[in-house]
């Protein structure tokens, strides 16, 4: 999950580089955010603590986001010059736009969601013995070596890859992703917490 830029209307230079960027007051009224972001909400509250992330979300709240529901409709909005920043975009469909000449770029904030692939197999597969050779494949290393050529990001095995920030430089991949699946009780008290 990255945040993207409409590279037309932001300089790289410019995009938010940390989660403090976006409180600026230049980001107000043009900023997508989709109203089903739970994953990241609940990242940010393990990162921050429960008391500083509310905070923040508070704090976010009054840049007068335009809350949408689906990820690939805000990136074509965001393409198309609706609004110059999307906070939580998939980062596979940034790349393909961006691969197809869109004026997209991204940035990924630190802390960041990785959110996992997973591999099935089918309780009545037609062919189980053969489904389940494919998915001993596709785990191996040369499986992974594959898949990691798909997007930038991907493959079961942890590796060290740099990420490209806003401001040119390079980061190590590996430093503050979060699993936030011990989070989630914690997020039906958010509502009525954000709102007191």
């Amino acid at each position: 999950m990255v945040l993207g830029y409409n590279t037309n209307l932001v300089k790289r230079n410019e995009a938010p580089k940390v989660y403090d960027d976006l409180l600026n007051p230049r980001w107000k009224g043009g900023m997508f955010l989709d109203d089903e972001a739970f994953e990241w909400l609940a990242v940010l509250l393990k990162h921050f603590g429960r008391e500083k992330g509310l905070q923040y979300m508070k704090r976010l709240a009054q840049q007068d986001l335009s809350m949408q529901r689906g990820r690939t409709g805000q990136t074509q909005l965001l393409v198309a010059g609706e609004r110059p920043i999307g906070i939580y975009l998939s980062g596979h469909t940034v790349l393909d736009l961006k691969d197809k000449g869109a004026p997209i770029g991204w940035v990924a904030l630190d802390p960041y969601f990785a959110q996992a692939n997973m591999l099935m197999l089918a309780k009545r597969a037609p062919h189980p013995y053969a489904a389940a050779l494919f998915m001993d494949w596709g785990l191996s290393e040369e499986g992974q070596a594959m898949i990691t050529t798909f997007w930038p990001c991907g493959g079961a095995q942890r590796r060290e890859t740099e990420i490209p920030r806003a401001d040119g430089e390079k980061k190590q991949s590996g430093g503050h992703g979060h699993d936030w699946s011990d989070s989630v009780t914690d997020l039906e008290r958010i509502p009525r917490d954000l709102s007191a």
